[in-house]
């Protein structure tokens, strides 16, 4: 075959082998994207909800009385122990509420009830707190590390996308040397 045909055939034949990788690429860069993606989906919910709650002051907020008595621990204590104080004022020797064993007996029973149960629904609260900063905090880093992994897929396919066009430009400019060359000029 004479350096023109070789040519020529090389200028036609290496770009198409050059589109052909370039979807091969591109189609590359689209399955990365489709496994990517629910990572970053989830990633930018837990960024919202993150937000939210710490905008909204129910992650992150003080803990307050409203708090101390919604806790399910204080309210279980509460109500057992006012159980046991109304079997004793009512049962036989209990002297009713208002004598001084029942008197006694609630003010010991209110003391403990604030003192202990409070240290509880406060560990218990920043327990949640922590549990959910935590889970939002691994979601939002889980959807970041996908978006970077996609963003560096990203640039490399771009990079790689870059490299064929260019390839494929110098094949052509061989080419129509050669075939400027085969006609001596």
């Amino acid at each position: 075959m004479s350096k023109v045909v070789k040519s020529v055939v090389g200028m036609f034949r290496s770009p198409k082998a050059v589109d052909r990788g370039a979807n091969h690429i591109t189609s590359g860069y689209r399955d990365a994207q489709a496994q990517q993606q629910p990572y970053m989906d989830t990633g930018l919910q837990a960024n919202t909800m993150l937000q939210n709650q710490l905008g909204s002051g129910a992650l992150g907020g003080k803990f307050t009385a409203g708090d101390f008595e919604a806790d399910p621990g204080y309210q279980f204590r509460k109500e057992q122990g006012t159980k046991a104080l109304n079997r004793k004022a009512a049962g036989p020797g209990g002297g009713g509420y208002f004598s001084g064993q029942a008197l006694k007996e609630a003010a010991e029973f209110g003391q403990g009830l604030a003192d202990q149960t409070y240290n509880d629904a406060y560990n218990r609260y920043m327990g949640e707190q922590n549990n959910t900063y935590r889970i939002l905090s691994g979601q939002q880093a889980q959807g970041r590390q996908a978006g970077t992994a996609y963003g560096n897929a990203s640039i490399g396919i771009g990079n790689t996308m870059a490299d064929a066009v260019l390839e494929k430009e110098n094949q052509r400019s061989q080419g129509i040397s050669g075939i400027l060359g085969g006609f001596g000029f």
